[in-house]
Formats: structure tokens, C-alpha cells, sequence
């Protein structure tokens, strides 16, 4: 096993790409207190820029359902085996847990036993499903960062604490450097297809199709897709043929939504990012039959789409499992076209709605200052 420096005292573990960013950027946080400060992860392209020595890469094994995690699992077994070795080695001062709950529960659940301090920014959503992990989460670690304001409620009091989201953090960031400008005439349709492999083929290959129609039929469109990471670039280039799609890398993606008349949406924390810029869209999304069946039987929620939980009604419409299909998906489409302006009035008031919930200063900073706590 690759030998690591003995002064590393901070270990981080993310799963997917936004929980890669968002570790990334409590690195960054703590680098500006602590500029020596040495970090491990477990994580990808973000935090190894921001200076984390990757003990693995957990960007290509994101996964999504039951089924899918399934197939997966020989790889984040032998991961979890390798950074429990190296956690016993180097024991570091604190362990950063940043979301993919089904990997980083266990992690806390050992880190607890041998007496590393845990600190976990965004814990599982135990209000969806499976309140039962809350409790063992509240025990296993030593804080708790919440990114929904009510999430508090459900761990222990003294280790919860609301930092903010994330996401209304970017966009409220954003806004600001904004300068005012004219209403501009939208034509652009984003594509915004997720950010793991397995939920971009089944995005692609449902909306691919439609598009071959909408393209002929509304030719003033014009028609973005954002790539989440270099290796969903490398898969949409696969299949992209001969569509008039253009490729928008994430980093633009606050840009190009400025421009949008509204997008098409893979469910997850894209659509609650679109929901906050006041962009509508359609929500989207497929998994195997033995995911979508247990799926129902464990959540709680009449919907998928985190922005219409959070409201507790349809304020954006969804095509799931079997509705998603190219056919339901241009019906959808057209009925964006002939009803732009409610749609756009929607959007823009239910933006302002879920600011008013989910800002809390800089969430980074916030959670950066827990974990400094235990250096």
C-alpha cells in the first residue's frame, strides 16, 4: 500500500460529483486557516485540485438504486477495506463524511469504534426515508451538518447544525456578480442529464430520440447539454450522432441557464439548482424495475424531484420510470412551448420561495469551522 504523509489530519470521503465539489470547497476553507493543513480522500477531479492526496478515485463507481449499487459492490468493498487500513495507520484528527450515505454510514460506524471524530456534512434524508438512520448516525458522529433547515429536528440536538444549502449558496453567489440585463428572447432547451454513468445512458437513450423529432419540428431551438465531468462528456460523445446538441461543461452551467427556456431535468440536486435560478423544467428519470419497486415501498414522497418535495406538490412536472419515454417526453415538451409565460411566473415564484428556506451564509466556511474544532 502506497505510503502517505504523517502529517495528514484531515480524511475526507465523497461519493459523487457534487459531494466531490462540495468537499473541495471545505478544503479550501480550511486551507485559508490552516495552510499546511494535509488531506486524504476518497473522492475525485475536485478535490484533487484542491490539494487532497486520493487514497481512491469514487467518481467512476457513483451509482444509482438498488440493483445498480449491487453490481458495484465488490469495488466499494474493497475500497472501504483499504481506507479502514489506512485509517487505523495514520488516524487522522478528523474524518469528513460529505453525503453517499450507503458507504459512509459504515465508514462512520467504524470511525466511531476506534474514537475518530466524524463530522458529516449532508447526512442522509432521513425525512424522505429510513428514520432509522438517524438515530446511529447521531451516535456515530461527532457532528452533524444539515443542509435542510428542519433536518436539526431529526439528530441529536447537540450534534446537528444547520449550515445552509449549498446550492443557494452557488446561485445567490452568482446572482450577485451578475449585472442587471434586458430580457433576452429564450430558445434554449438545457439537457441536464446527471452526473453517473448509468443515470446518463438512460437519459440519453430516451432523449435522444425525442430530440430527432423536436429538432425537425421547432428548428428556432436550440438545445445545450451540460456534462457533469470529463467522463460523462466521453459518454454523451458516444452517442451524440449527428443531433445539433451542443456540449456545455458544468462550470458554465449558471451561464447557460440564464438563457434557458426551460430544461429537462435527470432527478437529483440539478433540479433543485434549476428550481433557484427561476428556470422550469421537466423532471426526468429511470431505474431498474427491482429499484423503482423497493424505492416505493421505502419513500414516503408522492414525488421524485427534490424541488417538488420540498414545496409538497407538483410546481414541476415529472416523467418517471415508464412515463419517461420519448413520446410522453415531446407531448411534455410542447405543452413547455404553448404555456411559456405561466411556466416562466411559476418558476420565478417558487425560486424566491425556496432562497427564503435555504440560505444560511457560506455553507463551506460554516462547516469548516466545525471541523476545525478537532484539529
Amino acid at each position: 500500500m502506497k505510503a502517505f504523509p504523517s502529517n495528514a489530519t484531515v480524511f475526507v470521503s465523497t461519493g459523487e460529483v457534487s459531494g466531490d465539489r462540495y468537499a473541495s470547497l471545505v478544503i479550501e476553507s480550511l486551507h485559508k486557516i490552516y495552510p499546511e493543513l494535509s488531506v486524504v480522500a476518497l473522492g475525485g477531479e475536485a478535490l484533487r485540485a484542491a490539494g487532497a492526496l486520493l487514497l481512491g478515485d469514487t467518481q467512476c463507481m457513483a451509482t444509482v438504486g438498488i440493483w445498480e449499487a449491487l453490481r458495484s459492490l465488490s469495488g466499494w468493498w474493497s475500497l472501504f477495506r483499504k481506507t479502514t487500513r489506512y485509517l487505523l495507520s495514520a488516524r487522522p484528527r478528523c474524518v469528513l463524511l460529505v453525503d453517499n450515505p450507503g458507504f459512509n454510514l459504515r465508514l462512520a460506524r467504524f470511525c466511531y469504534t476506534q474514537g475518530l471524530p466524524v463530522v458529516y456534512f449532508v447526512p442522509p434524508q432521513v425525512w424522505v426515508w429510513g428514520q432509522g438512520r438517524a438515530k446511529k448516525l447521531s451516535r456515530w458522529a461527532s457532528s452533524i451538518c444539515t443542509i435542510f433547515p428542519w433536518e436539526e429536528a431529526y439528530f441529536d440536538p447537540k450534534k446537528a447544525l444547520w449550515v445552509g444549502h449549498p446550492v443557494a449558496w452557488f446561485v445567490e453567489q452568482f446572482e450577485k456578480k451578475q449585472e442587471s440585463q434586458e430580457k433576452r428572447d429564450r430558445k434554449t432547451v438545457l439537457l441536464l442529464p446527471g452526473s453517473r454513468t448509468g443515470e446518463v445512458e438512460a437519459y440519453l437513450e430516451r432523449v435522444f430520440p425525442a430530440l430527432q423529432v423536436l429538432t425537425e419540428k421547432y428548428p428556432y431551438l436550440v438545445w445545450k447539454l451540460v456534462t457533469a465531468s470529463s467522463e460523462i462528456q466521453s459518454v454523451v460523445d458516444e452517442k451524440l450522432q449527428s443531433l445539433p446538441v451542443t456540449l456545455v461543461a458544468h462550470q458554465e452551467l449558471y451561464h447557460v441557464a440564464q438563457e434557458a427556456l426551460f430544461s429537462i431535468s435527470c432527478s437529483g440536486t440539478i433540479t433543485l439548482e434549476m428550481a433557484l435560478l427561476g428556470v422550469p423544467q421537466i423532471i426526468v428519470y429511470r431505474v431498474s424495475g427491482l429499484t423503482y419497486r423497493l424505492a416505493k415501498l421505502l419513500v414516503k414522497s408522492s414525488w421524485v424531484g427534490l424541488p417538488n418535495i420540498l414545496a409538497q406538490e407538483e410546481i414541476f412536472p415529472e416523467l418517471i420510470q415508464d412515463d419517461f419515454g420519448p413520446e410522453r417526453l415531446i407531448q411534455e415538451v410542447e405543452k413547455f412551448l404553448n404555456e411559456g409565460k405561466k411556466r416562466e411566473e411559476q418558476a420565478k415564484l417558487w425560486s424566491r420561495k425556496l432562497r427564503e428556506q435555504l440560505c444560511r451564509g457560506n455553507p463551506f466556511e460554516n462547516v469548516a469551522q466545525v471541523v476545525k474544532r478537532y484539529l
